[in-house]
């Protein structure tokens, strides 16, 4: 990878508005993924992440940068959801979880990868039949059957999810969910504006204000 490249795919966090951010988080063993994002979204006194990154050597590390680029930290998570059981999108929600003892909220048909960890050479097995039936020549796939062979499928561990990850219309109206508005700004100004100047990090602000109108103040640290 060129010193170009290699600038380009730092882990950052890009701040789409108030109260969300993109995680950008590289993946080295994909050539071809050269990053996954994952979503930081500002809620109650902390942050939802929205998933993970891959799990490989210095992927949590990665995770951590770029919540320090947003001035947040693996603790600052109330709650991870994952959209799917992929492993760059699911792959660290273990020491996640155990680093921010929060839930986890996933899609519930993830019993593909529960499969997979339990026999993970069996799994790649079946992955290298698939390409093969696609059309990837031979020599490809041996290539990548010996790159890949032992190093297991991405995931640090299986965690079951604590709630099925389900269309809101499927919720019935006593369920809990997080608070987690569709906007969030900070402090409590009738026009949404910051008085505290936090233009870049919601963990800087000691107040939130959302749509609905209830102030939320973050514990103290």
């Amino acid at each position: 990878m060129s010193p170009t490249a290699r600038k380009r795919n730092l882990p950052r966090a890009d701040q789409i508005v108030r109260g969300l951010w993109r995680l950008r988080l590289p993946i080295v063993g994909w050539p071809a993924v050269p990053h996954v994002n994952a979503f930081a979204i500002a809620a109650g006194s902390g942050v939802v992440l929205v998933d993970t990154g891959l799990a490989e050597a210095g992927g949590l590390r990665r995770l951590g940068q770029a919540l320090e680029h947003a001035g947040l930290r693996l603790e600052h998570i109330r709650l991870l959801v994952c959209t799917h059981a992929h492993s760059d999108h699911y792959g660290l929600a273990a020491p996640i979880l155990e680093a921010a003892g929060c839930e986890l909220w996933m899609h519930p048909n993830h019993a593909h990868m529960t499969r997979a960890a339990g026999d993970p050479e069996r799994a790649l097995e079946r992955r290298i039949e698939v390409a093969r039936q696609s059309g990837v020549p031979e020599e490809a796939l041996r290539e990548y059957q010996t790159a890949r062979k032992g190093q297991g499928i991405g995931i640090v561990e299986i965690v079951e999810p604590d709630r099925d990850l389900v269309p809101t219309s499927a919720l019935g109206r006593s369920t809990r969910r997080p608070a987690m508005p569709p906007r969030t700004s900070c402090c409590t100004s009738p026009t949404g504006a910051c008085s505290c100047r936090a233009t870049t990090s919601w963990a800087a602000c000691r107040s939130t204000t959302t749509t609905a109108g209830p102030r939320i103040r973050p514990e103290s640290s």
